[in-house]
C-alpha cells in the first residue's frame, strides 16, 4: 500500500506542476500580448504621426511661399530625424513643441525597414524640391512647376508613410497570433497531461480502494480463522473432555470390583480395564497425530510395502476390538509393493477399521477390498450399519465432526480420525471419499503404485472426485 501512496504523492506532485506550468505560461503569454500591444501602439502611433507630419510640412511650405512665418525648417528637420529612429531605432519626441521622449527598437522586419528607406529616400527628395520651390520668385512658370513637383513627392511620401502603418500593424497582429497560438498550444499540451495524469491518478485511487478492500476481506478472513481455532479448540476441549471422563470412569469402577473379585471375574474386570485403556491410547495417538498435522510436521517416509503386510498390522493393532465382528480381506494377487510411509499407512487402516467397528452391529461383516485401477492401488473398507445421511458425507472428513446419530446413540470418538486419514492419504499423493447407502458405508482411497515425483505428473482419475467426499 506504501507504493500506492509513493505513487499518488509523485502524480499529485506532476499535476500541480502540470498546472502551474499552464498557469505560468498563460500569465507569460498575456503579458507578452499586453507588452507588445502597448510598444506596437508606440511604434504604429509615431508612423501615423510622420504621416500627419508630412501633410502639416507641406502645408507650412506652401504658407511659407506665400510670405507667412512659419518654422517649415524645424518640420523637416524632425521628419528626417523621426525616420532614422524608425529604421535604427532611438529616442525621439512625439511631436514639435512637445517634451515627451519616446523610445523605439529598430524596424521589426527588413520589409518595414525597406518602406521607412524609401520613405526617407523621398523625404531628401521632397525637401530639395521644396527649397527650389520656395526661391522661385511667386507667380513664375519655374514656382508652379516646383510646387507642382512638391505636391506630387508629398502625395508618395503620404502612400509610403500609410504602407509602413499598415505593415507595423499587420506585423503586430501577426505577432500576437503567433503568442495566441503558442499560447493555446501550452494550454492544449498542459490540458492533456493533466488528463493523463487525473486518469493515472484515478486509476492509482481505484487500485488503493481495491487493495484496501483486500486487506480488510483478508483480515475478516484471519478474524474468522482465529474464531474458527477458537471454536476448534473449545469443540476439541469439549470433546477430549468428554471422551476421557467415560473410560477414566469405567476404569476406575473396574479396579474397584477388581479388589473382591477373583477366578473369572477377575480375568473379565481386568479384560475391561485392557480394553478401556486401549480406547485411551487409541485417542491419545489420535490427538497426537492430528497435532502433527496441524503443525505441518507430516513429512512421509516412503518405502516398498506390500499392502497385505500393512492390514495385518492394523488387525494386531486393533486386537479384540474385531473380536465381534466378521473380517474379510479380499487383495488381488496381481498387487505387490505400494510405495508408501508404513507407519502413516497403518494409522489409515487402524482408523477406518476402528470406524467400522463403531458403526456397525455385532457379528456383521467389515470387508477391506483392493484393486489396482489406472496405475493406482484402490482400497474399500466396507462396514453394515445405518449409513451417513447425505447432508453429512462432504463433513466427515473435518476435524471433530461428528453425526447427529452418532453423537444421539453414544457413540465413542473425537471426529479426528478420518480427518487424520484424509491428511495422511493427500500427503501420499491420494485421494480419499465416502460412499453410503442405507445399510453399507464404505471408505474408499486411493494411492498411486508408483513413487514420487513419477505421480506428480498423473493427470487427474477420470470420474474421481479430487477433493474427496
Amino acid at each position: 500500500m506504501s507504493s500506492h501512496f509513493h505513487g499518488i504523492r509523485w502524480k499529485i506532485v506532476a499535476l500541480v506542476g502540470v498546472l502551474l506550468f499552464a498557469l505560468l505560461g498563460s500569465l507569460y503569454q498575456t503579458y507578452l500580448i499586453v507588452h507588445n500591444r502597448q510598444a506596437d501602439a508606440v511604434i504604429i502611433d509615431l508612423a501615423g504621426r510622420q504621416r500627419m507630419l508630412i501633410e502639416r510640412h507641406l502645408k507650412q511650405v506652401l504658407l511659407a511661399s506665400e510670405g507667412f512665418p512659419v518654422d517649415h525648417v524645424e518640420t523637416g528637420r524632425l521628419l528626417l530625424q523621426r525616420i532614422d529612429v524608425l529604421i535604427a531605432g532611438g529616442q525621439t519626441i512625439r511631436d514639435i513643441g512637445e517634451q515627451t521622449v519616446v523610445t523605439l527598437p529598430p524596424a521589426q522586419t527588413e520589409m518595414i525597414a525597406d518602406t521607412f528607406r524609401e520613405q526617407k529616400k523621398l523625404l531628401k527628395a521632397f525637401l530639395a524640391k521644396e527649397w527650389a520651390f520656395l526661391v522661385e520668385p511667386v507667380g513664375t512658370q519655374g514656382s508652379a512647376r516646383a510646387r507642382e513637383d512638391a505636391i506630387r513627392l508629398n502625395e508618395a511620401l503620404v502612400t509610403v508613410a500609410n504602407e509602413a502603418v499598415t505593415l507595423m500593424s499587420q506585423h503586430s497582429e501577426s505577432k500576437i497570433d503567433t503568442i495566441v497560438r503558442w499560447d493555446v498550444i501550452e494550454a492544449t499540451i498542459a490540458g492533456i497531461f493533466g488528463l493523463v495524469l487525473t486518469v493515472q491518478l484515478w486509476k492509482t485511487h481505484h487500485e488503493l480502494q481495491k487493495e484496501t478492500t483486500e486487506r480488510q476481506h483478508a483480515q475478516q478472513r484471519i478474524l474468522q480463522a482465529l474464531r474458527q481455532s477458537d471454536d476448534l479448540k473449545s469443540a476439541l476441549l469439549s470433546s477430549v473432555s468428554h471422551e476421557l471422563r467415560t473410560p477414566l470412569t469405567a476404569i476406575q469402577s473396574l479396579v474397584s470390583g477388581l479388589e473382591d473379585a477373583n477366578g473369572d471375574v477377575r480375568r473379565e474386570l481386568l479384560d475391561g480395564v485392557r480394553e478401556e485403556a486401549r480406547y485411551l491410547s487409541h485417542l491419545v495417538d489420535n490427538l497426537l497425530d492430528m497435532s502433527r498435522v496441524e503443525a505441518g510436521a507430516l513429512h512421509s517416509n516412503r518405502d516398498g510395502h506390500l499392502l497385505e503386510e500393512l492390514i495385518e498390522a492394523a488387525i494386531r493393532r486393533l486386537g479384540p476390538a474385531l473380536e465381534q465382528r466378521h473380517l474379510r480381506i479380499d487383495l488381488p494377487d496381481s498387487l505387490s509393493t505400494v510405495f508408501v510411509d508404513a507407519t502413516e499407512l497403518q494409522l489409515v487402516f487402524i482408523n477406518l477399521l476402528d470406524n467400522a467397528v463403531k458403526y456397525s452391529p455385532e457379528r456383521s461383516t467389515i470387508t477391506v477390498h483392493a484393486a489396482v485401477v489406472h496405475g493406482m492401488v484402490e482400497v474399500h473398507v466396507s462396514n453394515h450399519g445405518e449409513g451417513i445421511p447425505p447432508d453429512d458425507t462432504d463433513r466427515v472428513f473435518d476435524r471433530f465432526y461428528r453425526t447427529e446419530r452418532a453423537v444421539e446413540r453414544g457413540i465413542s470418538g473425537t471426529g479426528l480420525g478420518l480427518a487424520i486419514c484424509k491428511a495422511i492419504i493427500h500427503a501420499h499423493g491420494g485421494d480419499i471419499r465416502v460412499i453410503s447407502s442405507a445399510e453399507e458405508t464404505t471408505i474408499l482411497f486411493r494411492l498411486p503404485l508408483v513413487p514420487e515425483p513419477l505421480t506428480s505428473m498423473m493427470p487427474p482419475l477420470p470420474g474421481f472426485d479430487a477433493g474427496g467426499a
